[in-house]
């Protein structure tokens, strides 16, 4: 399977990124590498018939779908206003708006992509004494590689080998290099009882060219959509949200909590450095 990454936020624990960017949260689709082209074509006609045939002549920025673009675009026009940014959603219509999240769904809904979100509480990070304060991104990396690793021994018996995709990030790489990752997920691992092979998966990111690799950029924007709507619960306690409503049954499940409270928290949705979110959510069920 291949695993397109994304993140919000960032990894500083300073005083100024912790008060601009109190959590870090990584996200994570997976998809069945026979279904990346399929994926990508079905994401550019729905571009087309949004943004108009003539999209691909523009600058790939002005029609990105991210999250925050399309929900920035809804709240304006709601509001009796056009969209002024990006380019691409300057005139678009409620109705417009409206296909091209119904469409995105549609997406889901046939490719079925197994989703991650493992985020960083930053402020509640520093709130606990610790000798050492590992970073965020290395925190939710290697919390991926543990979920990754499970997902492949429980579903393939670790024959099936998960590949990490994300853009090029020179921070990124460098923990990887360093060894922190692998520092981090050794410590969050003690007294674990079943310790998934880390061998199951490509542990480390293959990085992508966005410029070249014009079929996985269109593809990282599900992980986007999907980014925003769980930053909603994280940060606001929003887990109410639509957005997230129509994504929870693509959430990876806890293998040892296949139905019922908890099926998500700690599988799908991670939250570091203690799990807690609103009893009574779609997330419940």
């Amino acid at each position: 399977m291949l695993f397109y990454v994304d993140e919000f936020g960032d990894g500083g624990l300073g005083p100024k990124s912790v008060a601009a960017h109190p959590w870090f949260i990584l996200g994570a689709a997976g998809i069945r590498d026979i279904n990346r082209k399929s994926i990508a074509n079905t994401i550019r006609e729905i571009k087309g018939t949004v943004f108009g045939p003539k999209w691909t002549s523009k600058p790939w920025k002005d029609t990105e779908i991210k999250g925050r673009y399309v929900a920035h675009a809804l709240d304006e026009i709601t509001k009796g206003r056009t969209p002024k940014k990006p380019k691409g959603y300057i005139g678009l219509t409620k109705g417009a708006i409206d296909e091209l999240i119904d469409s995105l769904w549609k997406v889901y809904n046939t490719f079925h992509p197994t989703l991650y979100a493992i985020g960083v509480d930053k402020q509640k990070e520093l709130s606990v004494p610790r000798t050492v304060y590992y970073n965020p991104i290395a925190i939710a990396y290697a919390y991926l590689q543990q979920r990754l690793s499970a997902l492949s021994q429980h579903s393939t018996n670790g024959e099936e080998p998960m590949l990490i995709l994300a853009d090029e990030q020179k921070e990124h790489e460098k923990l990887f290099r360093s060894g922190q990752v692998n520092i981090v997920r050794r410590t969050l691992q003690r007294g674990m009882p079943n310790i998934p092979d880390i061998h199951n998966i490509i542990a480390k990111p293959v990085w992508i060219d966005s410029d070249e690799m014009e079929i996985d950029r269109e593809i990282t924007q599900l992980v986007d959509l999907m980014l925003y709507s769980v930053s909603r619960g994280m940060l606001h306690g929003d887990w109410a949200h639509s957005w997230l409503e129509n994504l929870g049954s693509h959430f990876a499940r806890h293998w040892g909590k296949a139905k019922g409270l908890g099926a998500i928290w700690n599988a799908g949705i991670t939250i570091y450095p203690r799990s807690y979110y609103r009893r009574g959510t779609w997330a419940d069920k």
